[in-house]
This record gives structure tokens, C-alpha cells and sequence, in this order.
């Protein structure tokens, strides 16, 4: 059969649950993905609320750095050597992050969605240990982590690359590029144009400054110490993916340029479909073969025609590798027949 040239010996320590993706199928559809979305967009970056609060904690820490007026006590000058170095920043996103957090959850519901927000289950816990009341600590180590290695996992983290490749910062989130200047421009027009960002980003300089001026090496302060307005100002600027989406849309698409070429297809066939009185619920090729029409540039056209050309042979490969494992154990003959139910014989993979 021509099985037999990629089995193994049968070995016990590996099932159908060792991995979560045991193919590597998720590191094949990210590098075609990438190539439509110009790695704006990937497989964790894909909220539109944290792609905005994201921007808008770098936002507030580029307007710290500049503003001269506020200062590091000795001690921290001492922990972080000035402003503009990489570990202060990350102390400023993490905080900013969690600050964000306790935020949502102190307005959750009436409006105020919590899904999507990165650290949540955790903040709830800490929540309600502490009856609504958690401490905060400003620190780049454990103490001022809400998540689990944070500073990757957290919102800057996993939103870090798609705003390095639009140009807003580099590797070591260095924001004075002179690429980067009109990005900032358009940014800080952008987000001053929104009555409650502008607000929010008042509100928020004026507490880092009372924290960054404690005389202690991890500043900290109980939530409910905190200026009353912040929790409210955050649950009104980012409510929710939907309600962010709905000022931010224009920026984003202006910014990441996905408003053209094969991703702009796919978006004009979603934005037609959203208009229709009975929208249609897309399967992703049908998705996919509407877009495909569209009049694009031969580059653009050819991401599109590699992706459908290469889905039904993954989708066979993937289909085949969950039959083999459904099982500890069972006869190759037993696969085989499962296998042809579905329509498929020995020649399948191959004609793929």
C-alpha cells in the first residue's frame, strides 16, 4: 500500500493528543496567510480592540519618554538607568495591560465585553481574591506580570509584530525611526480625534507620574487607590472589539494598506456580504472563490491560486493523519477502509 514508505514501528508514548498541532499544519497556513495579510495579521493578532489598546500603550509611552516634565525617582532611575530604555517600556505595557484588565472587569457586562482580553482568567482570580481590590505593582519582573511570561504573551507581546512591520517601532521598541514619524503623526491624530482615548490618555500620564515618582524600586498602588475615572474612561474607550472596531476601522485598513490587493478581495466580498439582507455564512472556499474574481495584479492573484491549489491536498493529509490516530490502536486494513468512505482511494494523495 502506499502507506507503508512513511509508517514507523508503533511506538506507545505517541497518540492522536500528544499535540496541538501535530502536522505543523497552523506553521504552513501562517506563512500563506502572511503573504496575503503582509504579516498585519496573523493566527494571534486578530482583534481589532487590542490592536488599538496596543497602539495606544505605545502612544502614552512615547509621550512619557518625550515629556521631560515627568521623571523616575532615584531609585528607579537606579532599577531602569532613564526612560527610553527597553525594560522601563516594558514595566510601562505591562502595567498599562493590567491597569487595562481590572478595568474591564470592574465595568464587565452593561456593554462592556470581556472576551478577547488577554490575562483575563487570571485577573478574575486575582479579582476575586482580593474582593475587587488587587494590588498593582509597576515592575518589568514577575511582580508586575498579571500572565505567565507576559511580556511575550501579553498584549504587547503578541501584537508586537504586526506594529513592527507597519513601522510604528523596531525589535527594541525604538520609536524615534525615521520611517516612523508620519506613522505617529497619523497615530496621534487618530487618537486625539476620539473624545474618550483623549481623555483616557490624560488621565493615565498624570497617574504614571504620581507612580513613576514613588521613591521605591517596584512602585505600587491598590486598585481602589486609583483615580475613580480611569476604571470608567477604559471601559468607555474599549468596551468592546465591536465597539473599538467601529471608530478604529478606517485608521487600521489606512495604516496596514489590507483594504487592497488579495486581501482587499476578501474584505469587499465580506463588506458585500455584511450589506445583503440574508448575509451568507461563508465556508472559506466559497469565501475564497468569490474573492478570486476580483480584478487583482498577477502577484496578488497567485497567493490566492497557491492557497486553493494547496488546501485539498492539506485538507487530505490532515483527514488521513486523524484516522491513523483515532485509535491506540488498530489494523492498517481497518484505516483503509475508513479512508474510502470518505471518497478517497490509494491514488487520492497522490492526484493531490
Amino acid at each position: 500500500m502506499f502507506l507503508d514508505k512513511y509508517l514507523t514501528e508503533y511506538d506507545d508514548s505517541l497518540s492522536g493528543e500528544s499535540y496541538i498541532d501535530p502536522l505543523g499544519m497552523l506553521i504552513i497556513w501562517s506563512a500563506y496567510g502572511q503573504e496575503i495579510f503582509r504579516n498585519r495579521v496573523n493566527s494571534i493578532s486578530n482583534d481589532v480592540r487590542n490592536y488599538t489598546l496596543n497602539l495606544f500603550n505605545h502612544y502614552l509611552v512615547r509621550r512619557l519618554i518625550q515629556d521631560e516634565s515627568i521623571r523616575l525617582s532615584k531609585r528607579l532611575t537606579d532599577v531602569y538607568g532613564g526612560k527610553d530604555t527597553l525594560f522601563f517600556k516594558y514595566a510601562c505595557l505591562l502595567h498599562l495591560e493590567n491597569l487595562f484588565t481590572f478595568s474591564i472587569l470592574k465595568h464587565e457586562g452593561k456593554g462592556v465585553d470581556s472576551s478577547g482580553v488577554l490575562g483575563i482568567s487570571n485577573g478574575r482570580r486575582r479579582w476575586n481574591e482580593t474582593e475587587g481590590n488587587p494590588r498593582l505593582i509597576f515592575s518589568h519582573d514577575k511582580p508586575g506580570q498579571l500572565l505567565v511570561r507576559q511580556i511575550g504573551l501579553g498584549v504587547s507581546g503578541r501584537y508586537k509584530t504586526p506594529l513592527m512591520e507597519i513601522g510604528y517601532f523596531d525589535g527594541n521598541y525604538h520609536y524615534h525611526l525615521p520611517s516612523a514619524e508620519t506613522l505617529w503623526q497619523k497615530a496621534e491624530a487618530f487618537l486625539s480625534d476620539d473624545k474618550s482615548l483623549y481623555a483616557l490618555a490624560d488621565l493615565l500620564l498624570e497617574y504614571l507620574r504620581e507612580m513613576l515618582s514613588q521613591n521605591s524600586k517596584q512602585p505600587e498602588t491598590q486598585f481602589l487607590d486609583i483615580p475613580k475615572e480611569l476604571p470608567s474612561a477604559y471601559a468607555k474607550a474599549f468596551s468592546s472589539s465591536g465597539a473599538v472596531g467601529k471608530y478604529a476601522r478606517g485608521y487600521w485598513l489606512s495604516v496596514t494598506g489590507l483594504d487592497n490587493g488579495a486581501a482587499g478581495a476578501l474584505l469587499a466580498v465580506l463588506d458585500e456580504n455584511a450589506k445583503s439582507e440574508q448575509p451568507e455564512d461563508f465556508t472559506p472556499q466559497r469565501l475564497m472563490a468569490l474573492a478570486a474574481r476580483a480584478a487583482l495584479p498577477p502577484e496578488e492573484r497567485r497567493k490566492m491560486e497557491h492557497i486553493e491549489q494547496l488546501e485539498p491536498f492539506l485538507a487530505d493529509v490532515m483527514l488521513l493523519f486523524t484516522l491513523l490516530t483515532c485509535k491506540k490502536s488498530q489494523p492498517l486494513q481497518t484505516v483503509s477502509e475508513r479512508w474510502k468512505t470518505f471518497g478517497r482511494n490509494e491514488q487520492a494523495l497522490p492526484r493531490r
